[in-house]
């Protein structure tokens, strides 16, 4: 009986450690100007709360959309894309690295935004987003509104 409990709680623990992984399911070679390129087709899309397709996207819904023609399976909130690669200093930041950001709560400390850097040009960090009213650009220094709210950056590109 003890065996048996403890297969299955091995199988439950293993099995949602799975779903909760961001992956890459298909060899796709991409570089990060594709992948750029292609997120920079959906400018002025709207933003829809939940929404996770060019008829509107809200953040992760965005981001997941964007990989997932690339070949990554990651998951659908910015907290579950927030373990997909490693962490990287904002010293660091690369096109194509994801940002991670509190949510509208300052005082929160939960992971409830993310955005995909596009460029980085002497120390000038840029960004493209689901935010506001719809798929934009915005940059990261001197923003007061998001300099507070970082949180981490991750590299999952190969």
């Amino acid at each position: 009986m003890f065996k048996k409990i403890f297969i299955l709680l091995a199988f439950f623990s293993f099995g949602n450690q799975l779903i909760a992984q961001n992956v890459l399911t298909e060899s796709k070679t991409s570089s990060a100007d594709e992948i750029i390129n292609f997120a920079k087709k959906f400018l002025g899309v709207p933003y829809v709360y939940g929404g996770a397709s060019p008829a509107g996207f809200d953040c992760s819904g965005f981001i997941q959309y964007v990989f997932k023609e690339f070949g990554y399976s990651l998951g659908r909130t910015a907290g579950d894309q927030s373990i997909f690669g490693f962490d990287v200093q904002i010293s660091e930041l690369q096109p194509g690295d994801l940002l991670y950001f509190k949510g509208r709560n300052l005082n929160s400390s939960v992971i409830g935004h993310v955005a995909m850097v596009t460029s980085v040009t002497d120390g000038r960090i840029e960004f493209i987003h689901a935010a506001g009213k719809s798929i934009r650009m915005d940059v990261l220094n001197n923003s007061s509104y998001y300099v507070p709210r970082f949180i981490k950056a991750r590299r999952g590109l190969q």
